[in-house]
This record gives structure tokens, C-alpha cells and sequence, in this order.
């Protein structure tokens, strides 16, 4: 079995029971990475490494650690300054990588060496109500426009949906650290903007495992309108030149991004509140049918919003 120039980084914190599955989705990749970091954000007990057991015998693994939490900017950032590969594809302690991934990255790689970031769909599935789908991430062509889409949606995803050249995220300065949420999003708006060259593969290579359960909502939301607030300042001139119907689908996003995480956390109280928003905003059918049929329960919303999106 070869191996390719891509070093993977899981950052996690108190994930011991989702975290041998990340471990093993890159173990039993059909291309080996060049190397696995894991990084232990300070978890209590500390990972130990007997995580890595069954690890193949020509794959490099290291375990560091944080012994207090920093976050997962900095962790994440720490991992990309010990990379000794070239790429870079981040995982998180509660997500898979599909068998094939890092060989289709590979094989895209090669094809096309003017690419500095690749990204893909993810396969999402809930794990509690037995809903899977595949996330929808845009296109970065045009290029010209990719920018000001990027302002009024995340149209690349999460972490885990990205390889990315190491030097690249050394010269842009790697995660935002202080920022309190949405770290990745204002990355890769940081990325665009410096003219980085994106690249969509169409073929979902990591899952996404939600695992709803009750708990609280308000830190969340707050992080993230914290978070909104200070991505807004830094790029408030660029916010200031979208259109009216730019500014209208960016607030849409926002608050279609509170009954997500309501529903996450199973606060049917609070995604009714949200969804209430949504459809003052949209006056669209499809929302007021949403908002009608959250009383029935977390299950049957998630799968409407499958199959609708």
C-alpha cells in the first residue's frame, strides 16, 4: 500500500467515544496519509495511545497534547506547524473519512497541480433518527463571484470537507484564534479573498455523524453571534457592497442556522422560535409548512429538511 504527501490532523477534547472511529476511518484509508496527527486538547482523562492500536505499520502517527484546553483554532493551527506533508486535510474527533478519500484527493491533486484547496460533499447522517444526505457545497466557478457568494453562505462546509497546501495556511496565518466560532468559514473567506485557488470534487468522501441529544443552546448562540459580529467588522467594507438581495439571503442563512443548531440540541421550543423568524423573513410556503410541522417531532423535520433541504 503507497502512501500520499498528506498529513491528517484530528484535533479532540473529551471525544472518547466517537474518537476510535475517526482514528480508524484514516487507518483503513485504500491510500495511507504520510502521517497522523492526533492532538489532545487538553482532555480529561488524556487520550492515551493506545488509540493508534491497530494503526498500519507504514504510517507515522504522533499524539500531542495541549494540557489545558486552547480551543480548536489553536489546536488545529499547532497541528498544521508540525506537518511534515505538504497537504494538509483536517478531520474532526466526531466524523469519518470515507475509505477512498484521501485517494481521490490524491488522484485530483495530480490532475490538476494548479489547485491550492480542494473540498467535497459529506455524506450527514443523524444518527438518533436514522436520517442520512449529502451536503450541497457551491461551486467556485466563476471565480470573480466566488467571493461575494462566500460573504452570504459558507459555500465550501466544514474542516473536514478540506485538503489544503500547508503554505497556504501558514501565509494566510492559519485559524483565526480569538474568534469565539466559525473559524473555518472566516478561513476560507480569508482564502478567497487572497486569490487562493479552490476546488470542488463532487463526491461526498467524509461523513458527518450528528448525535442529537438535549443540552443547552444559549452558549452556542451566543459564540456565534459573537463570532458574526466581529467576522462583520473585518470585513465590513466588503458586507457594505452586497446588494439588497445579497444582504436578504445572508440574514435568511443566519437564522436557518439557529433552527439547525435548535434542532441539534433537541430544543423544539426554540426551532419553532427561529423557524417563526424564517418564514417572517420569506413569507415562502415551505417555511410556514417547517413551522408547522415541528410539533411533530425532531425526526420528521430532519427528514423534511433531507429531502427539501
Amino acid at each position: 500500500m503507497t502512501q500520499t504527501d498528506i498529513t491528517v490532523i484530528i484535533p479532540t477534547h473529551n471525544r472518547q467515544d466517537t474518537l476510535p472511529d475517526a482514528v480508524n476511518s484514516i487507518f483503513g484509508q485504500t491510500l495511507l496519509p504520510r502521517e497522523l496527527i492526533l492532538i489532545d486538547d487538553g482532555s480529561s482523562p488524556p487520550v492515551p495511545e493506545s488509540v493508534f492500536f491497530g494503526a498500519p505499520a507504514n504510517l507515522r502517527v504522533r499524539l500531542l497534547r495541549n494540557e489545558r484546553p486552547m480551543g480548536a483554532s489553536r489546536t488545529r493551527n499547532r497541528g498544521v506547524k508540525e506537518a511534515a506533508g505538504p497537504w494538509v486535510a483536517f478531520l474532526d474527533d466526531d466524523d469519518v473519512f470515507l475509505p477512498e478519500k484521501l485517494h481521490r484527493i490524491s488522484q485530483a491533486i495530480r490532475e490538476n497541480p494548479e489547485a491550492e484547496l480542494l473540498y467535497h460533499p459529506a455524506k450527514i447522517r443523524f444518527v438518533n433518527e436514522g436520517i442520512e444526505y449529502i451536503s450541497n457545497p457551491g461551486s467556485p466557478e466563476p471565480h470573480s463571484g466566488f467571493f461575494r457568494r462566500m460573504l452570504v453562505r459558507n459555500e465550501v462546509g466544514g474542516t473536514s470537507m478540506v485538503v489544503v497546501r500547508k503554505e497556504v495556511l501558514m501565509d494566510a496565518g492559519g485559524f483565526w484564534e480569538d474568534l469565539p466560532a466559525l473559524e473555518d468559514y472566516e478561513l476560507w473567506l480569508r482564502l478567497v479573498r487572497k486569490g487562493i485557488r479552490f476546488m470542488h470534487l463532487k463526491e461526498p468522501l467524509t461523513k458527518y455523524i450528528y448525535n442529537t441529544k438535549k443540552r443547552s443552546i444559549t452558549k452556542s448562540q451566543q459564540a456565534r453571534e459573537e463570532a458574526l459580529a466581529m467576522i462583520e467588522r473585518r470585513y465590513e467594507s466588503d458586507y457594505r457592497q452586497l446588494n439588497p438581495d445579497e444582504k436578504n439571503r445572508y440574514a435568511e442563512r443566519n437564522l436557518r442556522a439557529y433552527v439547525f443548531k435548535a434542532l441539534l440540541n433537541r430544543h423544539p421550543g426554540a426551532a419553532f422560535h427561529w423557524q417563526w423568524r424564517v418564514f417572517a423573513h420569506t413569507k415562502s410556503l415551505k417555511d410556514l409548512g417547517m413551522l408547522l410541522v415541528i410539533p411533530l417531532g425532531i425526526r420528521t423535520v430532519l427528514y423534511l429538511r433531507s429531502v427539501y433541504g
